[in-house]
């Protein structure tokens, strides 16, 4: 016999979510990145038998923010008039996302990372549904970059320090450590851009794998 009012169930059972989704990385990649390995895979479920239904980047994220397949969000290319963030917009699709959902549920949500291509700092704005947002534009070199911090933009130098990875890691941790143990569940999306290309390497990372050869499967440069 529970002695906790139904309210109180439901609040308690509203999970927080953090969804960290990457872009062309593969399985065997976690070789060379043990804590990622330790912390996530050997501690997760690996789907072996899984299948992405548009494996291209703007559609796929289409579809992770609607819950829809391509065909039914009309997002089926990376740039106009296919795809690309202008026209996810101009279709009204940003109404209507896990953002606003959760939001709409009680959730406090966060977007760290990149969002959808072409996407603008300085020019789009915050989408609707999220509360906090750290959001950058298309894949670049990982210095000199523009982030849109809840509306401010905040220009990023060359220093090791702002490497863009660590950057958005920090922004992500902040976000666990404010909403954690609060009455409010939170959602965070986060997005690294690497080892999508450019792939530009952490100061502290560089020279790690000099040796290490490249596989040359039967599918190598096809």
């Amino acid at each position: 016999l529970s002695l906790i009012s139904g309210d109180a169930q439901a609040e308690s059972s509203r999970l927080n979510i953090v969804l960290i989704v990457t872009d062309d990385e593969d399985i065997a990649a976690h070789a060379f990145m043990p804590k990622t390995k330790a912390l996530i895979e050997d501690q997760g479920t690996a789907f072996e038998n899984f299948f992405i239904s548009y494996p291209w980047c703007c559609p796929s994220r289409a579809s992770i923010l609607r819950g829809q397949y391509g065909h039914n969000t009309h997002i089926v290319g990376n740039e106009p008039p296919w795809g690309g963030f202008e026209t996810f917009r101009k279709l009204g699709l940003e109404e209507s996302t896990i953002a606003t959902w959760l939001q709409g549920a009680g959730y406090r949500t966060a977007m760290v990372g990149k969002y959808l291509n072409r996407y603008v700092p300085e020019r789009d704005g915050v989408p609707p549904g999220w509360n906090e947002w750290y959001v950058g534009g298309n894949a670049h070199e990982s210095y000199d970059y523009l982030l849109n911090e809840n509306g401010r933009m905040v220009q990023y130098g060359s220093g090791p320090e702002d490497y863009l990875g660590d950057v958005l890691t920090d922004k992500a941790v902040e976000v666990i450590r404010t909403s954690a143990g609060a009455a409010q569940p939170f959602f965070l999306y986060v997005l690294p851009y690497t080892p999508h290309s450019p792939s530009v390497a952490a100061p502290r990372h560089k020279g790690m794998f000099a040796d290490a050869e490249l596989p040359r499967p039967p599918s190598f440069d096809e």
